[in-house]
């Protein structure tokens, strides 16, 4: 009888750590497969972005390699059009070697000469302005440092530079201004305007008026005649 009990009691408290490990190997086993998904995500969402900046960098190498294929190729017919006429130029120095004094095919051939000397100098100009073009493209200019023709071929004193003759004209034409205007009009530094301003105070072609914060300029001497009456 005690045998009986001590065996069922022995069952059953295998069965219990059973079913406890089997609830234990379930809850871990499902923790793990949480973590599993969620490092699964990450992992996917490296892959992806990685992928798209991948497939953007070989668009770009691609538009790239074209460009750079396509100059190349420019360039190598302009090239091979510049010494096709320095052929035609060499063909043409050798004739005149051979030729004699007075002869009309002779004429024809300096004529034919000066055409091919021609082209051939404009083709090479060509190839630098393409050549230069490429290696060093042109900013776009500034729309505060563009400068009026008109402005840029008036010269209020030879000895000037272009910009202080431009700086003379303004104040002609438009009256006393402060540094800052004067700034603006031609497009410079602060710093750059300022020593302007100061050599052509120093030089007697402006005058400084200090009553009024800030100062402002205006030409002095026999240019004040040429000035623009205030209104």
């Amino acid at each position: 009888m005690l045998s009986d009990l001590t065996l069922t009691l022995a069952i059953s408290l295998l069965w219990l750590s059973t079913l406890a490990f089997i609830v234990f190997y379930l809850w871990r086993l499902r923790a793990v497969t949480k973590e599993y998904m969620e490092a699964r995500g990450i992992v996917e969402g490296i892959v992806t972005t990685f992928k798209r900046r991948y497939d953007q960098l070989s668009t770009g190498m691609q538009q790239l390699r074209t460009q750079v294929s396509s100059t190349q190729l420019k360039t190598q017919e302009m090239v091979d059009a510049a010494a096709h006429l320095s052929r035609r130029v060499e063909d043409t120095l050798a004739f005149l070697e051979k030729a004699k004094t007075g002869d009309k095919g002779l004429m024809q051939s300096v004529t034919a000469l000066q055409e091919d000397v021609k082209q051939l100098r404009e083709m090479q100009k060509n190839i630098q302005s393409k050549l230069s073009s490429i290696s060093n493209p042109t900013p776009a200019p500034s729309s505060r440092s563009e400068i009026s023709k008109a402005d840029s071929a008036m010269s209020i004193d030879s000895k000037l530079t272009d910009t202080e003759n431009i700086v003379l004209q303004f104040l002609i034409t438009e009256g006393p201004k402060t540094a800052r205007q004067v700034e603006a009009k031609i497009g410079r530094t602060r710093e750059h305007t300022a020593r302007l301003m100061k050599k052509l105070w120093e030089e007697g072609y402006i005058e400084r008026e200090t009553h009024k914060i800030p100062f402002t300029y205006r030409v002095a001497g026999a240019l004040r005649n040429l000035e623009k009456p205030s209104t």
